[in-house]
């Protein structure tokens, strides 16, 4: 099958959506002809060794009028010179040329849902009809949750049938194993402290406060406790200035960036991953977690917050949901941290779980099984 893959943005760029495209681009180019479209990124190109045909646009005005022309023409070259027979989007707004070209030229159009891209533009009338269209339009959608596909159903009206469920997988091409001692020696830990991480962006919705506020009471029965925070974001700053006036200094590590290549460090060097996801408004929540299913693979049991796509990652076995509060918070530590051996064996199951369940291999079979099934092989 030919196939045109479109993404707004696409490695070196970071990002969870950037990541994703370049992973099923790789993966659906082992048995398919793959090209991708995207936007060029500010960084040099020798910063990326591409494995499939990567087109990237280099836009000289940021607007997005702008790059959306230029989107529609190199599609529409792709079109005309090639013989294409399914455009896989990324996003729903990449996949907006699609629907003008898709009265000139046929084609299979597949969307990409992940989560809050498509309910935190909902005040925006424009917007909003434009992505109703897109997915009106879309021969098939797929959608990284559960919880994802039902928001998306609710918005947009759209044939259940035609959106299937397809989870992110981990990428463990960069994971090795490192005993706890020697990971906790590299980062500076010593073997009786008990670390809990977080992995994630420094943002609001993370839940990063929560902990932050709930140490000082954790400390008086866990005086060795230590909360170790991989991340950049809007939030650093302000979480830095929370660390000194609660006297946390000591208490709260903050790593900021750290490569793919050095994360399988801070998880073997932790006794729990924490990532306590709130859910304030529908226009922001957690489209899926991958993290949770990262921590899962190297062994850790993982708390999180009781809503939207974690509770399709975690069970009771692996880890613990709750309300994303500091008393709760605090309630279930206090629970948790006494019965060591409890987190041992859920660790266990969590790692068995997690790698039959969220491989990237198995995103990329089932993504493409859900193309064959609805479009045939085309071969």
């Amino acid at each position: 099958m030919n196939i045109l893959l479109i993404a707004k943005d696409y490695p070196p760029t970071v990002g969870g959506v950037e990541n994703y495209s370049k992973f099923i681009a790789e993966g659906l180019s082992v048995r398919n002809e793959v090209n991708v479209l995207t936007f060029a990124s500010d960084k040099k190109k020798t910063q990326q060794v591409d494995q499939t045909s990567v087109f990237r646009i280099t836009s000289l005005v940021n607007s997005e009028w702008f790059k959306f022309f230029q989107l529609l023409y190199f599609q529409f070259r792709s079109l005309f010179y090639g013989k294409v027979e399914t455009v896989y989007c990324t996003t729903w707004k990449v996949a907006i040329p699609s629907i003008l070209l898709g009265c000139f030229y046929k084609f299979n159009l597949v969307v990409v849902v992940h989560g809050a891209e498509i309910t935190r533009h909902q005040k925006s009338q424009l917007l909003s009809v434009l992505m109703k269209k897109v997915f009106s339009k879309a021969s098939l959608v797929i959608s990284v949750s559960q919880f994802t596909k039902n928001v998306l159903l609710e918005r947009v009206n759209i044939n259940a049938s035609l959106v299937k469920v397809v989870p992110n997988g981990i990428d463990v091409k960069h994971f090795f194993e490192i005993s706890q001692h020697d990971a906790r020696e590299r980062l500076d830990f010593s073997d009786n402290d008990l670390i809990l991480t977080t992995v994630s962006r420094v943002d609001s919705r993370k839940g990063h406060e929560i902990v932050i506020n709930s140490l000082p009471k954790l400390k008086e029965q866990f005086p060795n406790i230590k909360y170790n925070v991989v991340g950049k974001g809007p939030l650093l700053l302000e979480l830095k200035q929370s660390v000194i006036d609660l006297g946390l200094e000591d208490v709260v590590r903050f790593q900021g960036f750290v490569p793919d290549n050095e994360l399988s460090v801070h998880y073997a060097a932790s006794d729990m991953f924490v990532l306590l996801n709130t859910m304030e408004s529908i226009e922001d929540f957690e489209g899926f977690g991958l993290v949770f299913a990262e921590a899962g693979y190297h062994g850790l049991v993982s708390v999180g917050g009781d809503n939207s796509g974690p509770r399709e990652v975690l069970t009771d076995k692996t880890g613990f949901l709750i309300n994303p509060s500091t008393p709760d918070f605090i309630h279930l530590m206090k629970s948790v941290l006494q019965n060591r051996q409890q987190l041992v064996d859920m660790g266990i199951e969590a790692k068995r779980y997690m790698k039959c369940s969220f491989m990237l291999s198995h995103m990329i079979k089932n993504t493409e099984l859900a193309i064959f099934q609805s479009f045939g092989d085309g071969r």
